[in-house]
This record gives C-alpha cells, structure tokens and sequence, in this order.
C-alpha cells in the first residue's frame, strides 16, 4: 500500500484514491450525507438512523439490517431472513459480545483474556483460539 501524511491509503496496487478535506474517499461511486456517513460505496449502499447508526447495508441484492439497544450497541443483526442476536457483558470496562445466537439455532460464545482481547471462541463443538499478530 501506499499511504499518504495522515494514513490513508493512496493505491493497493489495484486501485488509487483520493481524499476530501475530511479524509473521504473522492472515488466515483462513493457517496456520503451531510452528516458524513457513507452512503455508497460502488458496491453496496447504506442507511442510517438519527443517531448516525448503520441501520440497513445492501450489497449484492442481499439486505443486511442492524438494531441497537438504548446505550447505542449492536444486538441484531438479520440478513437473508437469518437474526443474530447478540448477548453482551456490559459490566466490562467497555461493552463487549459474550456469545451470538442464530435463528437458525447457531450459536458462538466468546471468552476473554488479559487487555480485554478475545481469547476463545467456541461454535458448536469447536473452539478457536484467534492469535494476535505481534505486527
């Protein structure tokens, strides 16, 4: 990649972008509201809420729908008529996901560790263990 002054990426070896003042991609395709949310971007399109929360991603023909609660977090999300809902530790120092159950009876907990990383996470039977990159 290649990165300008602040960060942002210029090229990808694929493609080049440019930024506006705020640092939004200028590329064609991408759109934002006043507010400056994304609105489009040349793949899929978005809605927000008043509160400036993604509430609806469409990509591909395929609808993706998002549900807060009252303090603002992420506890549903439906897509292809599949709800995730999702069970979380709010007396952490920040809110995290416990666990995620599906309507279609799927389910994935999670455990932490030491700085609040995610240590463990089990599907079904299946436990993984994700490993943090010393990069």
């Amino acid at each position: 990649y290649t990165l300008d002054g602040v960060g942002n990426r210029l090229s990808d070896g694929m493609a080049s972008f440019a930024y506006d003042p705020s640092d939004r991609i200028l590329n064609s395709g991408y759109t934002y509201d006043a507010n400056g949310n994304l609105l489009a971007d040349g793949m899929a399109t978005y809605e927000y809420d008043a509160a400036n929360r993604l509430i609806q991603m469409t990509m591909g023909g395929v609808v993706t729908t998002y549900g807060y609660d009252g303090w603002g977090n992420l506890i549903q999300e439906t897509t292809n008529g599949v709800t995730t809902e999702f069970v979380l530790d709010e007396n952490a120092a920040y809110t995290r996901i416990l666990g995620e159950v599906r309507s279609d009876g799927g389910e994935r907990l999670y455990a932490y560790g030491p700085g609040g990383f995610s240590a463990q996470q089990a599907v079904g039977s299946t436990v993984e263990y994700p490993l943090l990159d010393g990069l």
